[in-house]
Order: C-alpha cells, then structure tokens, then sequence
C-alpha cells in the first residue's frame, strides 16, 4: 500500500520572517521550519494531526491523507493585533501562528 504525502510551507508573504516554528505531526516533533522553506513527508493513508508552533502560541489541524494524495498546509507568523503595538515600542513583539490547508 502506497502513502500519501504532506508538505508544509512557510512562504507567505505577510510573514514577519522571524524565528523558526516547531512542526509536529502525530504528536511527533519533525522540524523547524524557517521563513522561505518546506518540509515534506510521505505518511500512510489515514487520518493525522499537524501541528505548528512558534513558542508562543500552537496551532493545530486534523486531515485525512488518502493513497496518492498530497496534502499542503500553509504555515505564518504574523504580528499580533491590538497589544503588539505598545508591546513594539517597548522592544517586544508578539505575534501569532497561523495554519491553513491550501490544497
């Protein structure tokens, strides 16, 4: 039985580009992905959890990955709203991950 295969971009452009985030898939820690990179795995059919995380703040999705598929997921760290602002100018900056599934 043939798998499917997951890849797991950071490439957006409304990235901050700072700081790598931690990939996780099933629970297992697999990479650090870094602004302008991808991580790409096979993985068997069936149903799985990606998650991201940038220290601060994870996100998670659950999908089902069928034999021949390729599942692509979008990872971003973008600036928090509201607070960041102050935060800035205090020399802080706070910001979110975000993770979509883009095909």
């Amino acid at each position: 039985m043939t798998g499917g295969t997951l890849v797991v971009r950071r490439d957006a452009d409304d990235d901050i580009k700072i700081r790598g985030m931690d990939v996780l898939i099933d629970g297992e820690w697999k990479a650090d992905l870094h602004y302008g990179n991808a991580y790409e795995v096979d993985l068997p059919p069936g149903e799985h959890t990606l998650a991201v995380s940038n220290k601060l703040k994870k996100e998670e999705a659950q999908f089902m990955l069928r034999e021949g598929e390729t599942a692509v997921f979008q990872v971003t760290n973008v600036l928090s709203k509201g607070v960041s602002v102050v935060l800035m100018g205090l020399g802080m900056v706070m910001y979110n991950s975000t993770l979509r599934r883009i095909e």
